[in-house]
């Protein structure tokens, strides 16, 4: 009883926290004695066309198992703690439309920003991160190909002056927390007296463990598990 009410909660939960989304099922997998005592054995999500801070997502598959909060003490007024590491593991998909009209999200530029800013560094650029402050970096244009994405953009800087840059590059999976992008093509203003720089290993971190990544024409796939800390 205590289960379906909480999926429930959460359901709407969720749904407030998203743009949008076609569908959602939530599903808490633990008994009512298990839930009062903070530990939920299993919580599997599924979504379909969500849209979460920009971000357009086409399916989100998740599996969060082991999950232990204070929910005790939260019954007693407390504030909602998480108390162990528990792992997510699923697949999410996005389509080729999908990272076309995320361009403007928060989420995807600040990924492609920081990328951008590990490129520079890896290609001889010192501190690109204080160089590019006053810089405003845009994206127009994210196309995948088979194993393999093209990034477009422009670099303006403080005086209004356009620089364009680009990325194309394969990418392939060398570890669970490591992508090799090669061969790898990246184009910014001359005065950056970028070095050539023709392959770049980028670690996901500890808390990363990919199976597969898979782009083609149409989609990119990814799968894999994550760790989420308290």
């Amino acid at each position: 009883m205590i289960s379906k009410v909480l999926s429930s909660a959460v359901r709407l939960w969720l749904r407030s926290r998203v743009e949008a989304v076609e569908n959602l099922e939530l599903e808490i997998d633990a008994g009512d004695r298990q839930i009062l005592s903070g530990k939920i054995h299993q919580v599997s999500l599924y979504t379909h066309k969500a849209i979460y801070q920009g971000l357009h997502l086409s399916q989100v598959q998740l599996e969060a198992r082991s999950i232990s909060v204070n929910l005790p003490q939260v019954l007693r007024g407390k504030a909602l703690r998480l108390l162990e590491a528990f792992p997510v593991s699923g697949q999410i998909q996005l389509q080729a439309a999908d990272l076309k009209a995320s361009l403007d999200s928060p989420l995807l530029t600040l990924a492609l920003t920081d990328l951008f800013q590990q490129l520079l560094a890896a290609g001889g650029i010192s501190d690109p991160v204080r160089r590019l402050q006053d810089w405003q970096i845009q994206f127009s244009q994210l196309t995948l190909e088979t194993d393999a994405l093209a990034i477009a953009g422009t670099l303006i800087d403080p005086q209004g002056e356009v620089g364009a840059i680009a990325l194309k590059t394969g990418v392939q999976l060398v570890n669970p927390q490591q992508l090799r992008l090669y061969p790898l093509e990246l184009q910014v203003p001359a005065e950056f007296s970028l070095q050539p720089l023709e392959a770049f290993e980028l670690a996901l971190g500890t808390d990363v463990a990919l199976e597969f990544v898979t782009l083609t024409s149409d989609a990119l796939v990814c799968c894999g598990q994550i760790q989420v800390n308290p």
